[in-house]
């Protein structure tokens, strides 16, 4: 993997309404080619540039998208 020079590494884990682990939601930072996949455990990481406002896009099947907006 490629890290940008002016970069942060984000990482979380994803919850349901139930705060349940949610295996394998799908991450994407909208406007980019950024993404990643939770594992089994909700766990992910993303590496992002650290000079930008982001729109996150949580996803998983059976769930409702979930759109964030996070400052870096």
């Amino acid at each position: 993997m490629t890290v940008m020079a002016n970069s942060i590494r984000v990482e979380g884990i994803v919850l349901d309404t139930k705060n349940k682990a949610l295996p394998y939601a799908n991450i994407e930072v909208l406007d980019s080619k950024i993404m990643a996949t939770a594992d089994n455990n909700g766990h992910y990481s993303l590496t992002l540039p650290s000079y930008k406002k982001v729109e996150l896009k949580v996803s998983a099947k059976g769930y409702i998208d979930k759109l964030s907006i996070h400052l870096i």
